[in-house]
């Protein structure tokens, strides 16, 4: 397969294996409806069957890699083809409670619910996660991108041996992590400029799209510890800033931090260790200074190659996020917003209310933005 903007140009195709996992009943969606805090105006229309997808995509090095995602599909379907949903799941731990982990992700429920109000739902794990090996380029804009989009033209692949019609209709979603995942993907998207993708509409929610302007901030001690560490980790071993994290991280935490990582932890086992900790008693007070003051300092470098804001989308826009996140601080949405909306580009910000944290956020924003989406 080959073409302009092609991100696995050498490969035959990008679909390696699928299977079926399951199916949810109209019931058990409506279930999960309630518990994830979805509009009553958006109840489920039909059940639906999930796919796990192997298929094709670029490492941080850009090489070939094996990576898992998901595909979900109404049972019910109407004549006429359907349009396709990528969800961009949130920050994700443990290797198995990817969306692919069907029975173990919240990310299936919300990505069922979606695809019975009439998507085609396509879901990437990303890489290091799901049955993808080595670690997870947390926030790395580029690998987001490119294995959601590879995911895509696997279903492509995938979607007619199903008897699935579809268009080349795409609408995008993700909140938190999958914010900062949605806009990676929407700016790939757009600017390979592939006839096969043509998004529709945009709702990238709560997610840190200006990471470089966040970790000079004063909002930086505010931020749950365990996702600073994920995020240093992370561009530690892509950018290679210090090998041994001696000069970022104090002791014993520099040498216990790539095992957090490893995709065997959950949330509650890194903060149950991080417990009564702060910022500094983790990192050390040089490194914090530095990246606060020094906008040539490498950390911030490697993270400004990973803000996601600064292009003009050609689809409509609509970022979505709590005033009072402190997960990830507002001020992301309203630079995101400055910037597409100075270069013309059709974009709105919706304040979910000022009195709306990151976890009380998401029920709310995936409401608004499937509504908009439905319109």
């Amino acid at each position: 397969m080959s073409g302009n903007g092609s991100s696995v140009a050498w490969a035959d195709r990008y679909l390696l294996s699928a299977r079926p996992v399951t199916e949810s009943t109209k019931k058990a969606l409506e279930i999960s409806r309630q518990l994830l805090g979805i509009s009553e105006n958006l109840k489920p229309k039909t059940s639906v069957s999930y796919f796990e997808i192997i298929y094709q995509t670029l490492g941080v090095r850009k090489e070939r890699v094996r990576a898992s995602g998901l595909i979900v599909v109404p049972n019910e379907r109407p004549d006429q083809p359907l349009s396709l949903l990528s969800y961009q799941h949130g920050t994700i731990l443990k290797k198995t409670d990817v969306p692919s982990g069907v029975f173990l992700s919240p990310d299936a429920a919300a990505a069922g619910l979606m695809s019975s109000l009439g998507f085609v739902v396509v879901a990437a794990d990303y890489l290091g996660i799901g049955l993808s090996d080595g670690f997870h380029p947390y926030l790395h804009a580029e690998t987001e991108a490119t294995a959601s989009a590879d995911l895509l033209r696997a279903a492509q692949e995938f979607l007619p041996q199903l008897k699935v019609k579809f268009r080349n209709e795409i609408y995008l979603l993700g909140y938190s992590q999958g914010g900062h995942a949605t806009l990676a993907l929407q700016h790939y998207l757009e600017a390979t400029a592939f006839p096969e993708f043509h998004v529709i509409k945009s709702a990238p929610m709560a997610g840190p799209y200006a990471l470089s302007s966040t970790v000079m901030s004063s909002s930086l001690d505010q931020m749950w510890l365990f996702h600073i560490l994920y995020t240093i980790h992370s561009m530690n071993r892509i950018y290679g800033i210090d090998s041994t994290f001696s000069s970022i991280l104090s002791s014993p935490y520099d040498s216990q931090i790539s095992s957090w990582y490893d995709g065997s932890h959950s949330l509650k086992e890194i903060t149950s260790t991080l417990e009564g900790k702060t910022l500094r008693d983790v990192v050390l007070g040089s490194f914090l200074s530095e990246i606060k003051s020094n906008p040539s300092h490498p950390f911030v470098q490697a993270l400004r190659k990973n803000d996601v804001y600064d292009f003009k989308p050609l689809a409509p826009v609509r970022l979505y996020h709590g005033r009072a996140d402190q997960t990830v601080p507002y001020e992301n949405s309203e630079i995101a917003y400055r910037r597409m909306k100075s270069l013309g580009a059709e974009v709105s910000l919706i304040n979910l209310g000022d009195s709306v944290t990151h976890g009380s956020g998401a029920g709310p924003a995936f409401s608004k933005a499937l509504e908009w989406f439905l319109e």
